[in-house]
Order: C-alpha cells, then sequence, then structure tokens
C-alpha cells in the first residue's frame, strides 16, 4: 500500500497460519523478518539449477524486463567498478523474465536474496531494495547503486585474524563478498603465521582497495593479532570477526545500525553483536551470560531458533541488552575500542574480550 503502514505480513492463502509467539519488527528500514519453507527452497533450487547456476554461486540478476542488451553491457561495466572483489573471484549473470515473475512471491524473494545485486524495475526493484540487496533501478533516471564503493574512507572496518583453516576463512571472506553488506567495508586480515595455502592465495586481493593481507610470522593469538588490525583501520567503526563464521547477508548493515544509529546513541550502547547460529540452525549464542561464580556461559546455546513454541526462545532474536558479548563477531566504535585499551594481550586465545 502507498500509505504508510506498521507491519506487512504476507501469508499463502493455502497455508495455515504459523504459530509465531513473538513481536513482528516493525517497518522502520530495518532488513524484515522472513521464514522460508522447505518447498521454497525446493522451488528455488531446481530454478537455479535449471539456470546452470549452484547454490553457493555469486550470481546477479538482470531482470529482462527492464532492460535492452545496450543497458545489460553498461549495468555489468558498472558492476565490475563498483563491486570488483566480485570480479575478482567470479560472478554469473541470471537473466530473468517472465519464469520468473511465474514463481510465488516468498520464492522471488529468495531468489534474490541469493543473488549479489538486482538490476531491473517496478515491484522487483523494491522487493531487492527491502531485502537489503545491492540495486539498480532502471526504471529512474535518478537512482543509481544503493552502495557504491569508497577509495578512501570507510563506513566499517572488519578485522578478522587467522591461523591456518583456510578453508574457514575463504568461506567468510566469500559471505561477506557474496552478500556484500550496503555500508562502505574494508576487509583486514590478520594472519598469524600461517603454513598453509593462507597467504599464498589471499596475498593476491591485496590488490582491491578495500581488502588487506597483514602477515606475520608467528602465532601471536588472537588479542594481539585483532589489536594491530584495529590499529590500521581506516574507520571509525571496528568489526572484529572470527575466521570460521559465515556471514548472512543484511547481518552487517543490522549490527552497524545498532551501535551508530540516533537511537543507540542516546541509549549509550558501547557494542553489538549478533545471534549466531550452527550449521544446523541451533544457536551458537546470543550474548554471554555470567553464573554465580561468575563464569560466563552462552545465552541459549543448543536451542532451536525454529521452535518458536519454546518458552525462552523468543528471547533470543529480540535487540536485548548484555553484559558481555562475545567477539566472535563483535562491532564497536574504535574510539571505545582504544579508550579501553583494546583487547587484553595477557589472554591467549580465550577471555580476552
Amino acid at each position: 500500500p502507498s500509505e504508510n503502514v506498521d507491519y506487512v505480513i504476507y501469508i499463502d492463502d493455502f497455508n495455515p497460519f504459523p504459530v509465531i509467539d513473538y513481536e513482528f519488527k516493525s517497518l522502520n528500514n530495518r532488513k524484515p523478518d522472513l521464514f522460508y519453507s522447505q518447498e521454497n527452497l525446493t522451488n528455488i533450487r531446481a530454478f537455479l539449477d535449471k539456470n546452470g547456476i549452484a547454490g553457493d554461486d555469486f550470481f546477479l540478476v538482470i531482470d529482462a524486463a527492464f532492460i535492452d542488451t545496450k543497458s545489460k553491457e553498461n549495468i555489468l561495466e558498472k558492476f565490475k567498478i563498483d563491486f570488483p572483489y566480485i570480479v575478482k573471484i567470479g560472478f554469473k549473470t541470471l537473466i530473468i523474465g517472465q519464469n520468473f515473475n511465474d514463481l510465488a512471491l516468498k520464492d522471488k524473494a529468495l531468489l534474490l536474496q541469493l543473488s549479489s545485486f538486482y538490476a531491473g524495475g517496478g515491484f522487483n526493484y523494491v522487493l531487492a531494495d527491502a531485502l537489503y540487496i545491492p540495486s539498480y533501478n532502471t526504471g529512474s533516471n535518478a537512482v543509481n547503486y544503493k552502495r557504491r564503493h569508497k577509495d578512501e574512507s570507510f563506513d566499517v572496518s572488519i578485522v578478522i585474524p587467522v591461523y591456518n583453516n583456510f578453508s574457514y576463512t575463504k568461506q567468510c571472506i566469500f559471505s561477506i563478498f557474496k552478500n556484500h553488506p550496503l555500508l562502505n567495508f574494508e576487509i583486514i586480515i590478520i594472519d598469524n603465521g600461517s603454513t598453509d595455502k593462507t597467504k599464498e592465495y589471499f596475498a593476491k586481493f591485496n590488490g582491491l582497495n578495500n581488502f588487506r593481507f597483514i602477515s606475520n610470522d608467528e602465532n601471536l593469538g588472537f588479542a594481539k593479532a585483532s589489536n594491530m588490525g584495529a590499529k590500521v583501520s581506516n574507520s571509525e567503526i571496528i568489526l572484529f570477526l572470527n575466521n570460521d563464521t559465515v556471514v548472512s547477508k543484511g547481518t552487517i548493515d543490522e549490527i552497524y545500525y545498532s551501535v551508530n544509529s540516533d537511537e543507540a546513541k542516546s541509549l549509550k550502547i558501547g557494542a553489538a553483536g549478533p545471534l549466531l547460529l550452527y550449521p544446523d540452525k541451533k544457536i551458537q549464542q546470543a550474548g554471554i551470560m555470567f553464573e554465580e561464580r561468575l563464569v560466563p556461559y552462552n545465552a541459549y546455546s543448543e536451542m532451536n531458533i525454529s521452535g518458536c513454541g519454546q518458552s525462552d526462545i523468543k528471547n533470543a532474536i529480540y535487540i536485548k541488552s548484555y553484559n558481555a558479548l562475545t567477539a566472535a563477531c563483535l562491532m564497536l566504535k574504535k574510539e571505545v575500542f582504544e579508550s579501553v585499551g583494546g583487547f587484553d594481550e595477557g589472554y591467549i586465545n580465550g577471555f580476552e574480550d
């Protein structure tokens, strides 16, 4: 609807309303809640497979209903300039037409969310834009890419200490590139003397203006490596990130909003982190609590995120205040980090956060 609304709920007419016993987030320019069924996943996997795209491929969507051949070439050229790291890795182009419009709305939303970029117009542009997908509106000469990559300044510096485990690090970096935030970001890898192919592989990314690989001769531990990364960062906001994480679309933007919005400033929020899930969607943690002996433990650990009927599970997905957060994924202002002296380097890989 064109008028202002507080909530939008879309329900397939052949499905019963799901049991959801927590508040919906209001539509205040934040990432919406989306719940996909197994049927949606199956439909989109079949659609991508038919178009020669694997589930983990980088791909951009070009809407043939709005784009002619010449415009397509212009968009691809602009894409290569504004998102050079995608070109470095390689991406595929998915041309959609009537076959896309035949999909159900939730199938469309899922397909767009899996993509790295959308170029088109009409409702599909609005949908992509609402899902935090970098988009180009071909229906308006006044609207360009929602996020342009800058050469010098960044909204957030992502600091990732690594020691071996090349496959984890590659998966982590690729998840950021594939789901590139709408923020201008730089990635800083601090390598603690890895002996696998980490150094050899990521050194070639140093040609990108938003990527730096810094190599130590020995394993200095998480605290020292993170402090090194913070010191050379080029933004006022730092995100410390473990290399064994996979970043979902919109996550970095959401955490950034949580520490940098006017509301966050009025509440004097010092740091923010996300809900962390295991691959099987069970909760790894949703904040840190302390038991009576003051030993920290992960809140809601091992609970199933899809179990809305569980009495406490809804609390895990609220924005909530905690005494401590894990540096597995931790965002805070650089001035705050420096004012407390950074991470205590007396701790080696545990409790420094």
